[in-house]
């Protein structure tokens, strides 16, 4: 009995994008010198849109190019989001 999670073709390309620039994203941030606290940061805002991305997946069989877009630089608009926000605060 496999529990493999299969990810539909539609989705793979942007997927693997988001994952790459996921984990490029996380190492940078975690050389922040700020006690941790701007990782945990990232790191909930991250947990966040895979929660989406996974019931996007779930909902849909067939995703608009806005959606395939959002799933490709969701994770690069969130990181410079997170970093412009954590300059100011």
């Amino acid at each position: 009995m496999s529990m493999g999670i299969t990810v539909p073709s539609v989705y793979r390309r942007s997927l693997r994008f988001a994952v790459v620039t996921q984990v490029v994203a996380v190492l940078l941030s975690g050389f922040v010198d700020d006690n941790g606290s701007f990782i945990l940061i990232v790191l909930g805002a991250w947990v966040a849109f895979w929660i989406g991305a996974v019931l996007l997946m779930r909902c849909r069989t067939n995703p608009k190019g806005v959606e395939l877009v959002g799933l490709r630089y969701g994770p690069l608009a969130i990181s410079v989001a997170v970093f412009v926000v954590g300059q100011y605060l």
